[in-house]
């Protein structure tokens, strides 16, 4: 059989050819396209070395940082791609990056270094599978399997038991037996791993079809950089998996799920903390925060109540807080609570459809029309325009520029 390789590729692959070196498509390109996903990066691998790629495409090399490991950027009819020299790997001491690499004119050599077997096929120039490892077998028993000894290739490379679990999550695959041990056997290697490339596989993970799974499967894994997971809550850990299993493949919405189901009476902090370590960028936490202190207002599910959490943590996050506490209903059966937090959740959307002042920028005045009663310029001004805001949303005053001055007066005169 067959299988379909864009145009530019094959015009990548066909002038690597005619310079007299074997190329291949390698990879996920391969895996995704056996598994009719979309293929987003088309990578080669090339019995050319790194300075042959580059003599080979001249002009349309566009970065070669990458030459010590083998790997040149280049731009082919418009499309990025990386080709890699076929290489086999020296020792891995800081279980990331190889010690050494030698390039090696061996297709198989270079396929055996690679992590799981579904990672470890390419095609030939007319699309024709290369599948020394079984990979093809593997993905139709939807298995992930490690390429000859786990225990090794885990060793090696600490981040791989990562993309094992994130595989898994995405895939809806299961692990192999021996891999399956081995991530369990090699999870204290993770501790030696970069912060951020751990946050970097979680984040895949936890939008991933099956991240509820692999939670829970793996829980013992991912404690080794979120203890929180095995950590006692008011509820169960099948629980808050449970409940993430019903909630939209998004990671912020996800993490702080965990959290909230997990009953966690500092959930916020203890969440703040978790991505603090995983070296998480500011906005990611600033989201999952959000959602948590929203499901903390939402004792209050009428429509005053839902515009306060709004006003207050922005209506996505009271939105996503309202699929959470919907979610978390469902996973104990309490149909009751679930109707409940529909219901809440359709009059969240009425309001933010209505474009019914939920924010000081809504509001019919700022700043400058409160200096002009005399307010002087300071973080004063933008409390009286929050207690403004809150008097539109109770219905003290309307939401017209007339009715918040006579109001703004008012509260002057408390002051």
């Amino acid at each position: 059989m067959r299988y379909y390789i864009p145009d530019y590729v094959r015009r990548a692959v066909g002038l690597l050819n005619s310079h007299g070196f074997s190329a291949y498509p390698v990879g996920g390109c391969v895996r995704d396209t056996l598994l009719s996903r979309p293929v987003h990066d088309w990578d080669i691998t090339t019995a050319a070395r790194p300075d042959d790629i580059v003599r080979v495409f001249g002009d349309a090399v566009c970065g070669d940082e990458g030459k010590k490991y083998g790997t040149v950027r280049v731009k082919v009819d418009g499309e990025m791609m990386e080709i890699t020299a076929f290489r086999v790997e020296g020792g891995y001491s800081d279980m990331r990056r190889p010690d050494s690499v030698e390039f090696t004119s061996d297709l198989n050599d270079d396929l055996s270094r690679r992590d799981f077997t579904v990672n470890a096929m390419a095609f030939d120039e007319d699309g024709t599978l290369i599948d020394p490892f079984g990979g093809l077998s593997d993905i139709n028993d939807r298995l992930l399997r490690a390429v000859g000894d786990a225990d090794t290739r885990f060793g090696e490379d600490a981040l791989r038991i990562m993309r094992a679990l994130r595989f898994s999550s995405v895939l809806g695959f299961s692990l192999e037996k021996n891999t399956h041990e081995a991530v369990f056997l090699c999870r204290g290697l993770l501790r030696h791993v970069a912060r951020e490339r751990i946050y970097e596989e979680f984040k895949k993970l936890m939008s991933g079809r099956d991240a509820h799974r692999v939670i829970c499967e793996y829980a013992d894994v991912i404690a080794v950089f979120m203890p929180d997971i095995t950590a006692a809550g008011e509820y169960s850990l099948a629980f808050a998996c449970d409940t993430v299993s019903r909630l939209p493949a998004d990671f912020h919405i996800r993490t702080a799920a965990l959290y909230i189901a997990k009953g966690f009476p500092d959930a916020d902090a203890l969440a703040d903390s978790f991505l603090c370590s995983l070296k998480s960028d500011r906005a990611a936490r600033n989201k999952v925060s959000a959602i948590i202190k929203a499901a903390s207002m939402l004792c209050d599910t009428s429509e005053t109540g839902i515009k306060k959490a709004m006003a207050l943590m922005g209506a996505d996050a009271v939105k996503a807080a309202l699929l959470i506490k919907q979610s978390m209903a469902k996973a104990s059966r309490d149909e009751d609570g679930a109707l409940l937090y529909e219901a809440a959740s359709q009059k969240a959307e009425a309001v933010i459809n209505s474009g019914e002042c939920i924010t000081v920028g809504g509001l019919a005045i700022d700043g400058r029309d409160l200096i002009s009663l005399g307010f002087e310029p300071s973080p004063r001004m933008g409390e009286t325009l929050s207690r403004l805001l809150f008097a539109v949303i109770e219905g003290e005053t309307e939401n017209s520029r007339g009715a918040l001055l006579e109001y703004a007066k008012k509260l002057m005169g408390q002051t």
